[in-house]
């Protein structure tokens, strides 16, 4: 499916793909890391 779209596509198109998605897929790491970071140190409260 990727392959029928990327064939012919003007480069322009494709670097607008390829930074979408590796735009999409830092904010899915962010997201991951926060939610782990909450699920680890976040339960206990602020401690100073």
């Amino acid at each position: 499916m990727v392959a029928e779209l990327v064939v012919g596509a003007p480069p322009e198109l494709l670097r607008w793909l390829v930074g979408a998605a590796h735009r999409r897929s830092s904010l899915l790491l962010e997201q991951a890391m926060e939610t782990a970071w909450q699920r680890a140190f976040d339960q206990y409260g602020f401690r100073v």
